[in-house]
């Protein structure tokens, strides 16, 4: 009797072990001729930090930015962030992108037309706090946007793998968050923050 159940146990085992080989086979040439829509992530964070850091420069001399301290159209961009009526005269067209904490005014952005690869960030009293540079094609991949502080320091560099990934490292190389669709991964690869769209 044991040894008919011995058996018994020996050919079970047989069978499932021959039975997950062919699933994993089957899934495996499934997988092949079905190429995914999604980017796959890239498989070093060393591999796409040097991607990232490549022809950045660590500093860039404030003297090519020396016109734009100042936010040298405050009030008007104030009034247009505050929804005051006013008068833009001949001032060059341009987007703003003011930033709130709670309903508190912090800080904004603004995009020059004739500048379009730059935005220039001033805090609430209109003084520069940092230049975003990017030189990308906006309909390829991948692509970075680099961001100098106030001093022309490298502050940070963001890499984007596709529209759903992308990698911000601060100015030294230390990953900040790697972002794969709505959710935000730390260095260790565990979830911090998911964002949410309306």
């Amino acid at each position: 009797m044991k040894n008919i159940t011995l058996k018994l146990t020996i050919i079970f085992l047989c069978l499932v072990t021959f039975t997950s080989l062919t699933y994993a086979k089957t899934y495996k040439s499934r997988t092949k001729k079905h190429k995914s829509t999604v980017s796959k992530p890239v498989s070093t964070l060393n591999k796409i930090k040097t991607l990232a850091f490549k022809d950045v420069k660590t500093t860039i001399p404030l003297s090519f930015y020396h016109t734009d301290l100042n936010d040298k159209y405050y009030k008007s961009n104030l009034a247009y962030i505050q929804n005051i009526p006013h008068k833009r005269g001949n001032e060059p067209p341009r987007q703003i992108f003011p930033s709130y904490c709670g309903s508190t005014f912090i800080s904004y952005g603004i995009r020059y037309d004739d500048k379009p690869n730059n935005v220039y960030h001033y805090n609430s009293s209109g003084k520069l706090t940092g230049i975003e540079i990017d030189n990308n094609n906006p309909s390829t991949y991948p692509k970075k946007t680099v961001t100098y502080n106030n001093t022309g320091k490298l502050h940070t560099v963001v890499y984007y793998v596709s529209s759903k990934e992308q990698y911000n490292f601060n100015g030294t190389g230390t990953l900040i968050v790697h972002w794969i669709g709505e959710k935000a991964y730390n260095r260790e690869g565990k979830l911090m923050k998911i964002r949410r769209s309306f």
